[in-house]
């Protein structure tokens, strides 16, 4: 074929493609008009949590039937707010009331947990004993895209989240120690609706934390305000007598602030309470707070796709996997490590071409490097993983092909 032919043909398909282009419809071309009708192209969403499926508790996912509210434009432009249910994975589980795909310029606008249009909620936050999972108030906010694509809604926290461990000091008996009760002092309630989020009427108040001491606040600055109260009976010459210490904020290290997450160690003395500075991180980006405070992240190896016993002995973890040994013996299925940053290898025999790739549930991590070293003297194959954390909690998931 010569060179003139070659390019007589490249011009007629060149010409071909346009003709095609322009006789596409609106539609076709991902323009739609604004007399789109209403229903005939149901919104399709995905809900994260900063990037990730997590939220304020340990289960780092959205609860099973976790309802949000959206809204598409701008607020007079539609009288109408879709309702979606959620599975644990942000994947949309109902529509109550689904909503049309978004027109070209619109804004997809969503909030947890649902509040109906003009409406505001009230919310007490004084007992989280049994949970704070629907004090995890949440807003998200996407530009919009094509209608027939899917809308990523990031949801970003409107709470602080505090957690106290307690510590005997001296002169506290283990039966003093036993009677010890914690609680937080901050608004005791929130009013909640799609446009705003304030603690008007309500006054400062303790509030019960859950089973581990962790509980949700509404941000504020906290220097020179009272924060950490602890509760117990203490014997004083055979006398049984209640007592009542309090932590006072020190500085503006003890800030609530929204999203971020204040971890404490309190040793409870006779007459008053030693505070360690907080170690801060936030929810979802949490990083190392010091040399000497190293953060301790888990690590859960997913179940249907988890490592295999018989692969776990010829794992190499970096030394700041502190239970490395129990897992390679098959002990736990959890890793800790401390740090941000860790990293896994493998050699394997090249024999039948071995693959293997560890795969990331998207919990968790902000990047992955991955790479393999061939070694034909000793016929081997080394797999590296580098991992760089970034949320409490991370699943990783494992298959070999």
């Amino acid at each position: 074929m010569n060179t003139l032919y070659k390019h007589i043909l490249r011009a007629v398909a060149v010409l071909s493609l346009f003709a095609g282009i322009v006789s596409c419809s609106q539609d076709e071309l991902g323009i739609l008009s604004e007399d789109m009708p209403p229903g005939e192209h149901p919104l399709k969403l995905i809900a994260s949590v900063d990037g990730m499926r997590t939220r304020a508790d340990e289960s780092c996912s959205w609860v099973n039937g976790d309802s949000i509210a959206v809204r598409i434009g701008v607020i007079g432009r539609f009288d109408r707010i879709g309702n979606y249910m959620l599975n644990a994975d942000g994947t949309v589980m109902d529509e109550p009331a689904p909503l049309s795909g978004p027109r070209p310029k619109d804004i997809v606008k969503a909030w947890y947990p649902y509040v109906d249009m003009n409406a505001v909620k009230t919310y007490s936050l004084k007992d989280q004993s049994h949970g704070y999972h629907h004090l995890d108030f949440m807003r998200a906010e996407s530009d919009s895209i094509h209608f027939k694509d899917v809308v990523n809604l990031t949801f970003k926290h409107e709470m602080a989240k505090v957690s106290t461990e307690l510590v005997r000091g001296e002169g506290v008996s283990e039966e003093e120690f036993a009677t010890a009760k914690l609680y937080y002092s901050g608004y005791t309630g929130v009013n909640f609706s799609e446009t705003d989020f304030n603690s008007d009427g309500f006054d400062f108040g303790l509030i019960t934390p859950d089973s581990i001491n962790t509980a949700l606040l509404v941000p504020r600055e906290m220097t020179g305000q009272p924060l950490i109260i602890v509760k117990l009976t203490v014997n004083v010459n055979g006398h049984l007598i209640d007592k009542t210490l309090t932590y006072t904020a020190a500085s503006s290290a003890d800030d609530l602030i929204a999203g971020y997450h204040n971890h404490y160690t309190v040793t409870i003395q006779k007459d008053k309470l030693d505070v360690n500075p907080p170690v801060t991180a936030s929810w979802n980006d949490d990083k190392e707070p010091s040399a000497s405070q190293p953060w301790i992240f888990k690590v859960v190896m997913e179940g249907s796709l988890n490592i295999p016993e018989s692969r776990r002995k010829d794992l190499v973890f970096s030394g700041n996997v502190v239970n490395a040994d129990d897992f390679m013996q098959n002990k736990v299925d959890t890793l800790y490590v401390a740090g941000n940053d860790f990293s896994i290898s493998c050699i394997m025999k090249e024999e039948r071409r071995p693959k293997m790739n560890l795969m990331d549930a998207a919990e968790g991590i902000d990047n992955i490097t991955s790479g393999f070293e061939l070694d034909t003297l000793h016929n081997t194959v080394t797999f590296n993983f580098d991992f760089h954390l970034r949320s409490n909690v991370v699943t990783l998931a494992y298959k070999e092909f």
